[in-house]
């Protein structure tokens, strides 16, 4: 079976388009077309193309996520040369996601934590729960220091968020916030807040959700600091988010499925969040279906293909501490 390796397409098809589709046609379809063909796409950001409607009805596609905890081991056995590289690899993931500065930086911290006649492990691992928090912290202030205070606390905010709009954005910073001012502010307002978030390169546009997102990780990680610091903000985001997303529920025409999976995500994190741990489907259905029932007949077939192959992949992972499908 060959295997033929793209690398960041993304920046192709954002800067010669016409040679993108040139290739899609000419001889990326054609090879995925062949069961004995795999393709293999890597991207800095997303692969935006082939996650529309069009090409997912044409080709079978996995989403290969960029780190996982063997990637991590190895990361920590060859820049820190770690001895117990494979448990503190574990210990690490959930906090770090896999990004290379943040388990650089939390493996040093760890290391620094633990005094050298004392082995980590994982009841060690437990007594620096307010230590991995402040280490995450350092973590989140490296990535912002360049921010002005302004769009550094909106980009904290709108880490909640699996995507955003500009309605949303005001409605979920207004509630956020706890100010009615920002609810009578212009589209303008807004417009210039993502387009400063959008100058931190932690922000973009991502065709798929027809919205802005925070960089995956990046949010996963400053969603994991604020559930360690303060777990009350942390359930009151996400039950605001999830409340903001009913009411797009309610009130879209045409409904978008997008609406319905950021729903159950946020329902989901708050779960997750109560269990201490992985939480199975059967704890989120309850949750969900009295406002799915009513609104899903109103998906065209684009929607009902998006949200079955969502809640499948859900429903099959569990909600675990892995990324949640579509997440990323």
């Amino acid at each position: 079976m060959p295997i033929c390796l793209f690398d960041s397409l993304d920046i192709l098809e954002d800067t010669h388009f016409d040679w993108f589709a040139w290739f899609e046609e000419h001889l990326w379809m054609p090879i995925g077309r062949d069961s004995r063909m795999l393709l293999v796409f890597a991207a800095r950001k997303e692969m935006k193309r082939f996650q529309q409607f069009e090409v997912r009805r044409r080709l079978k596609r996995w989403q290969v996520l960029p780190f996982k905890t063997d990637e991590v081991t190895a990361q920590l056995k060859q820049e820190r040369r770690v001895a117990e590289a494979e448990l503190v690899g574990n210990i690490l993931y959930p906090y770090s996601f896999g990004h290379p500065y943040a388990t650089w930086r939390l493996g040093e911290g760890l290391a620094a934590l633990t005094p050298a006649a004392q082995p980590i492990d994982e009841r060690v691992a437990r007594q620096f729960e307010k230590d991995f928090a402040d280490l995450l912290g350092t973590v989140i202030e490296w990535w912002l220091n360049h921010v002005n205070w302004d769009v550094r606390r909106r980009l904290l905010a709108a880490a909640t968020l699996r995507h955003f709009h500009i309605r949303a954005l005001q409605m979920f910073l207004a509630e956020t916030e706890n100010n009615d001012d920002l609810r009578a502010e212009p589209d303008s307002y807004f417009q210039d807040i993502i387009k400063s978030m959008l100058g931190t390169d932690l922000t973009f546009w991502s065709q798929i959700h027809h919205g802005y997102i925070i960089d995956p990780t990046v949010r996963k990680i400053i969603n994991r600091w604020l559930l360690l610091t303060d777990a009350d903000e942390y359930d009151r985001r996400h039950r605001s988010a999830k409340d903001l997303y009913v009411r797009l529920i309610r009130e879209s025409q045409p409904l978008s499925a997008t609406y319905i999976i950021a729903a159950i995500y946020h329902d989901a994190m708050r779960a997750k969040a109560r269990a201490g741990g992985d939480t199975p489907w059967s704890v989120i259905v309850p949750t969900v279906t009295a406002y799915l029932d009513p609104v899903t007949s109103r998906l065209d077939l684009e929607g009902v293909t998006t949200l079955q192959e969502e809640t499948s992949e859900m429903m099959n992972c569990g909600i675990t501490g892995r990324v949640l499908p579509g997440v990323d």
